[in-house]
């Protein structure tokens, strides 16, 4: 369950597989190091809007923003920041590179973002539980790790967490991806005791539904309300009351 004597070329260069005491690190553990190397612009820390901003006045519309008015057909231009210059209007690989395998079943290809560490956190649980072993491997989002060759296969749409499930009886490994559809399968494949998700149908119901709220509902009241109401360069009315 821990990762080491990881290649130089792999996703792992430059962390560790133990903290500074000497303990040995679960393997979500070692998305916290790799966090670490990723600038703090990278994130646009909220708090930064609550201080040492401009004043800006708040609108009433869209159609409001400094004169902008949607164009009929849109067409890509150049966007500044690091997501801005990440984020491209077509999918696929921009480079050729393998995701790196570790000795276990589960390979877990993710960030310690709040959404990607999702799926840490039940494989942690399902180690606890069932002792479940897995092999955790950093994506850093902001150098384009999700666009390589390895992790699109791994998930088209090149977002995380992604997970590879390696079985005897299947030439090809099963790839979940999707935070929700991550945590369901590990569910239904290991949680055999029922420990997480329930076994009567009723309550099995009720539980997937507040999962898939998590990842549909809540995100919108938390991120984008978050952004509307405290770091949003321009205050829109209408978004702050929705």
């Amino acid at each position: 369950r821990h990762i080491a004597g990881t290649p130089k070329n792999s996703l792992q260069e430059g962390t560790t597989d133990s903290n500074e005491s000497g303990t040995r690190l679960r393997p979500a553990e070692m998305w916290t190091a790799a966090c670490r190397r990723i600038p703090r612009r990278a994130f646009i820390p909220a708090a930064r809007s609550l201080v040492g901003r401009r004043p800006v006045r708040a609108l009433s519309s869209a159609a409001e923003m400094e004169g902008y008015t949607p164009p009929k057909v849109w067409k890509d231009k150049e966007r500044p920041g690091v997501w801005g210059k990440l984020n491209q209007p077509y999918a696929g690989a921009r480079e050729t590179r393998d995701v790196p395998r570790g000795e276990h079943a589960l390979q877990l290809y993710s960030l310690a973002t709040p959404n990607g560490m999702k799926a840490g956190i039940f494989l942690e649980e399902l180690y606890d539980q069932y002792k479940v072993e897995y092999d955790a491997w950093p994506i850093n989002i902001s150098e384009g790790d999700q666009f390589t060759s390895g992790f699109v296969q791994v998930n088209p749409n090149s977002k995380i967490p992604a997970l590879l499930h390696y079985t005897d009886d299947l030439k090809e490994p099963v790839r979940v991806f999707e935070s929700a559809s991550v945590l369901l399968y590990l569910a239904d494949t290991f949680d055999t005791d029922h420990h997480f998700v329930p076994k009567d149908p009723k309550l099995r119901a009720e539980c997937i539904s507040w999962l898939f709220w998590q990842v549909g509902a809540a995100p919108s009241l938390g991120g984008g309300g978050f952004k509307s109401f405290f770091s949003a360069d321009v205050k829109i009315e209408s978004a702050i009351d929705k």
